[in-house]
């Protein structure tokens, strides 16, 4: 079974937590958790498979993130108590799940990214 590594931004460590534990129950994951957005710029220099981020952390918002991890070829999702309006327009594609969440629904978002990312490697190949 393949090893998925998952960065988890989000300042409340035990929703943090909780997530991870969410993706792990899916797949074999390891969640990289970040309280700050100092933390999870440096944490998105690992190989990720796919990014949870809260809107808001400690330091800041994570849309530059999100942008770096767009290029990068990281599939992400929004997880965040405030509203989906507050995304800006060059992120509005991506995935947002209002707190409190459904772990169907994150469960549903991480499936969505790892298909992604297959139909993207095999189009490479071809």
């Amino acid at each position: 079974m393949a090893r998925y590594e998952v960065l988890v931004a989000e300042d409340e460590t035990l929703l943090a937590l909780e997530i991870g534990a969410v993706l792990a129950s899916c797949a074999s994951c390891e969640a990289v958790t970040c309280t700050t957005i100092e933390q999870a710029h440096e944490a998105a220099r690992r190989p990720l498979a796919f990014a949870v981020l809260d809107v808001n952390v400690i330091g800041g918002r994570t849309f530059e993130l999100a942008r770096t991890l767009q290029e990068m070829g990281v599939p992400l999702a929004f997880l965040s108590g405030g509203s989906a309006q507050d995304v800006p327009e060059s992120l509005k594609g991506e995935p947002f799940l209002q707190k409190p969440f459904a772990e169907q629904d994150l469960k549903k978002a991480f499936f969505a990214a790892l298909k992604q990312t297959k139909d993207r490697q095999a189009a490479a190949v071809v």
